[in-house]
């Protein structure tokens, strides 16, 4: 069969889709009905590697196919998304994927073969924004857990369930249900209708509930510290900028009690998109406040005392705690890209991440447990990550805490062979979490 495949994939190459479309038709009319699967599969291969390589013909050609192949799939319509966004725009892609979910809000993402498999329904949204399915994946907009590398167990049956349309009786076939919605600054609509929903299913768990996610904001959670020696968790506010243009931003900075230096970001970004530090008046004054609020959080400097920053990050997972990571960067903005730039340039930057990963006791280990059951007592999130930092006099410095930021980065595995292990553990805890969870119904 790949021998025909790779006639059809040069067919479609050269333009030629009448012989593409003759040797499909073989195929498909030559395959036994238990060999579809398996044929599904491979055109499904060849049309995201054509979608990897922009070659858009051929990805239309498989991706049709695909759809003859496999009509109201998942994987189908992702497909179907990437092409149409290869050839007219994201807009168009996902107007048309949002009338798949629409129809069809429940897709399986991983299907056990066990009858008694745990069956995980995990609450997602499209949005309101354009999506963007390059490659033919599925990228969640900003605002959701990233789910898709801990689905793997064959002990679950999970499925993807696009809320915009979901009705309860799409929610009672699951055991459990998790809520990968998870910025209420984006999808407070969302969450205000799924605790409706949720609420009227008693005997289903549900793993980060709605009404938990709504209110842990970067706002509330900077106020629930108030007295505690050992932490510093820098104010955080919501202003609305945009709605008094005639106020200088300096002004209503000052009016909330903050002074410079402080961060700003609107209050839905991700990533540290849009982030930046305002130290002078003239700074404050030459930022261009755009049409949503923004996030204004007074800075609290974190240098360590050989002049590097460095941004831990740890998961609460049930009732485990997960180290994921430490970036180590030569300027406060310390982010992902970093490791290909001051930690590429300094080996000893990840030998301290990787002892940070295998460290399970010290004063260190100490501090981080407490904080992270802290959090969770807070937050009362079951799944979460915090990003810190330790001050110059041994106090932790809380960034934030929330399921919205990365837990896994599988691109990173080949140059930094020491996170596949923090990566194991992870996804351990959290199908340990979904199994506790299962026996426990919500009150």
């Amino acid at each position: 069969m790949d021998d025909v495949l790779e006639l059809i994939e040069q067919a479609a190459d050269d333009g030629n889709r009448d012989e593409a479309s003759r040797l499909q038709k073989i195929v498909t009319a030559g395959t036994p009905e238990n060999g579809l699967r398996v044929l599904s599969a491979s055109v499904y291969k060849i049309a995201r590697a054509a979608l990897t390589d922009n070659r858009i013909d051929v990805a239309k050609v498989f991706c049709e196919w695909l759809n003859m192949l496999q009509p109201g799939q998942l994987a189908t319509a992702l497909g179907i998304a990437g092409v149409t966004q290869a050839l007219t725009g994201s807009g168009a892609a996902t107007q048309g994927f949002r009338k798949f979910v629409h129809k069809k809000p429940v897709n399986g993402v991983r299907a056990s073969t066990s009858a008694s498999a745990t069956r995980v329904g995990i609450l997602v949204s499209t949005g309101t924004a354009d999506m963007d399915f390059d490659e033919g994946v599925l990228l969640l907009p900003d605002g959701h857990t990233e789910v898709n590398h801990l689905t793997g167990n064959e002990d679950f049956s999970f499925s993807l369930v696009f809320v915009d349309r979901v009705k309860k009786a799409h929610l009672q076939k699951f055991d459990i249900l998790v809520c990968a919605i998870s910025d209420s600054c984006i999808f407070a609509d969302t969450l205000t209708y799924l605790q409706g929903l949720t609420s009227a299913l008693p005997g289903i768990p549900v793993v980060n509930g709605p009404a938990k996610q709504a209110r842990n904001t970067r706002d509330w959670l900077s106020t629930r510290f108030d007295g505690d020696s050992n932490l510093v968790f820098p104010k955080t506010v919501r202003l609305h900028v945009q709605l008094q243009p005639d106020i200088p931003l300096l002004t209503q900075v000052r009016d909330a009690g903050l002074e410079l230096p402080v961060l700003v970001r609107p209050v839905s970004s991700q990533n540290g998109r849009g982030l930046e530090k305002l130290d002078t008046e003239q700074a404050a004054t030459r930022y261009r406040v755009g049409d949503e609020a923004l996030y204004v959080t007074e800075f609290v400097e974190f240098v360590s005392d050989d002049g590097f920053y460095r941004k831990y990050r740890c998961w609460k997972i049930g009732d485990r705690i997960a180290s994921n990571h430490l970036f180590v960067h030569d300027q406060w903005k310390v982010h992902g890209n970093c490791r290909f730039t001051t930690m590429e340039k300094f080996a000893w930057a990840k030998d301290e991440e990787d002892e940070f990963l295998s460290e399970t006791d010290g004063p260190r280990f100490d501090a981080i447990v407490a904080l992270m059951d802290k959090l969770g007592q807070r937050t009362e999130l079951d799944y979460f990550g915090a990003d810190f930092a330790f001050s110059q006099d041994g106090r932790v410095i809380v960034f934030e805490a929330n399921a919205s930021m990365r837990p896994l980065h599988p691109e990173y595995g080949e140059r930094y062979p020491y996170l596949k292990d923090m990566e194991k553990a992870h996804k351990a805890a959290f199908d340990d979490m979904l199994q506790a969870r299962v026996r426990i119904p919500d009150a």
